[in-house]
């Protein structure tokens, strides 16, 4: 693939993943020798001396995602027998070479494999997923604090690029039927109020991230807090300029949001959690398709002007 080959509309895309199916499934290394140039972290060598490490990050995220575009144009499952490797390489991504624009590529990954692969084939990725995104969740807080003292933007392009692809994760994990991601019901509790465990007690609500980050938000000069305009149409989103962009959405995963705003709604009409909770057959079909529709969109880069 060239280094521009995600430059395209949508519907050559589609196509496009039909090809690269048919590719992957005729030659059998082609996958392999995909892993296989993932490769971060490693001591430079002549080829590479000239390589700055920005150079070396972009490169990395690019062989990241298509990887995540080969197994998503694949069969459900299709790949089961290269998840060990797969679980090594976004791993190392995650360790050697940590990076914003790496790392918002290894979310895009996870998208892919909750949309590609059945819930007991991902029990060993959920530790990994959870802790990165309660890192970055950690460091959107660390931005806001200072957004509200300074009163102006303090997050990095990439950094921005990395908050929209933890939320989409989010936005696809909270949307997904709950049969379909049933390790994320015990999970989702860690990020907001909704799903918690019947053993906490009250005191412990409104303490999770999200929810420090809606506070935060709410602190910050200039917020807008009415919500009359509705929610924010998070999947057709691929570019932020401020992390407040993001509020809405947060805001719909915890109904006790320190705003007291009702929930923001999606482009389904309904909150991405109540839709998880939905379990209706037809909708359940409605959603996942809705979802990986919203993931192939996010391959797309932009042309240039």
């Amino acid at each position: 693939m060239a280094n521009n080959f995600f430059v395209m509309r949508l519907e050559s895309l589609q196509e496009w993943k039909v090809l690269v199916d048919n590719l992957m499934t005729q030659d059998k290394t082609t996958f392999r020798d995909l892993l296989t140039r993932l490769a971060p972290g490693l001591a430079p060598g002549l080829s590479n001396i000239f390589t700055t490490a920005e150079q070396e990050a972009q490169n990395t995220a690019r062989i990241v995602k298509r990887m995540a575009f080969a197994i998503f144009s694949a069969e459900t499952d299709q790949y089961t027998t290269y998840l060990p490797d797969i679980q090594e390489k976004l791993s190392d991504c995650l360790k050697l070479q940590r990076h914003p624009v790496v790392t918002s590529d290894v979310f895009l990954g996870f998208r892919t494999l909750l949309l590609r692969f059945s819930p007991t084939h991902l029990l060993s990725f959920w530790p990994a997923i959870v802790s990165e995104t309660l890192s970055v969740l950690q460091e959107m807080e660390g931005d806001l604090v200072q957004e509200s003292r300074a009163g102006e933007v303090v997050s990095s392009p990439a950094q921005l690029r990395l908050y929209l692809s933890v939320a989409k994760l989010l936005h696809t994990a909270s949307s997904l039927p709950h049969t379909f991601l049933p390790h994320f019901q015990y999970l989702q509790w860690g990020f907001s109020d909704v799903g918690s465990p019947h053993s906490m007690s009250t005191s412990c609500l409104g303490t999770g991230p999200v929810y420090r980050i809606c506070t935060l938000f709410s602190t910050v000069e200039g917020m807008e807090r009415d919500d009359s305009k509705g929610g924010v149409n998070l999947p057709g989103l691929h570019r932020i300029t401020s992390v407040r962009e993001l509020a809405p959405f947060f805001t719909s995963l915890t109904p006790h949001n320190p705003w007291g705003l009702r929930q923001s709604h999606t482009v389904t009409g309904e909150s991405p959690i109540k839709a998880h909770h939905v379990s209706s057959g037809h909708q359940q079909t409605v959603q996942i398709s809705a979802a990986e529709k919203d993931l192939l969109r996010d391959f797309l880069e932009p042309f240039c002007s």
